[in-house]
């Protein structure tokens, strides 16, 4: 006899049973991350899979409003999508995402990092308008430059220079935009 894995269907002869190990106390959509896959789960990776072989996990996608078109599903792969023609369910996608938490309901969010702010006059001698702020910063390149104006002056020859760590320590502390992470496997139960 074959051996019976978590997830699978299992007759008598007469009923039809779905196996389940519930043992981790996980139900039916919850999404983990793991090392390894683990039988009655499928990967979350924005594969389309039989969804008659899935009854479990699109009842779960129909129950929670969790379903929507293929147009939709590309900009938020956190939902499923449906086809019922074709017997087809496209699950999440959770493949280079951490874990948020939201308010409400399940959604994707992208990237993104705060806008950098900053003014100047770009270049010129000090003391002739406004000083740069935010990001901006003047440089000094020629200090105490004798210049002829209508009042003789003492100025710096200066230039505006930019540093994002101006306007918000989360520059500079990192080559990349990665934050420190475990990469698992992220898997739905069915």
């Amino acid at each position: 006899m074959a051996e019976i894995k978590a997830g699978q269907y299992v007759t008598d002869g007469t009923s039809v049973f779905i196996l389940d190990d519930v043992r981790d106390g996980n139900r039916v959509g919850d999404i983990v991350f793991r090392p390894v896959l683990h039988d009655g789960y499928i990967k979350a990776n924005g594969a389309t899979v039989t969804a008659s072989e899935y009854p479990r996990l699109l009842k779960f996608a129909q129950d929670n409003n969790l379903l929507v078109d293929s147009s939709a599903w590309n900009s938020d792969k956190s939902k499923y999508v449906y086809d019922s023609i074709a017997d087809t369910l496209k699950v999440p996608d959770a493949q280079g995402r951490v874990l948020q938490g939201t308010v409400d309901s399940v959604k994707s969010v992208e990237a993104g990092l705060p806008n950098i702010l900053g003014t100047s006059d770009i270049g010129g001698f000090s003391g002739t308008g406004t000083e740069p702020n935010g990001s901006f910063f003047n440089t000094v390149l020629t200090p105490n430059m004798t210049v002829a104006t209508n009042i003789d002056a003492a100025v710096n020859l200066e230039t505006t220079a930019f540093d994002a760590a101006r306007s918000n320590a989360i520059y500079g502390a990192s080559t990349t935009v990665q934050p420190p992470a475990l990469a698992l496997i992220p898997q739905i139960k069915y």
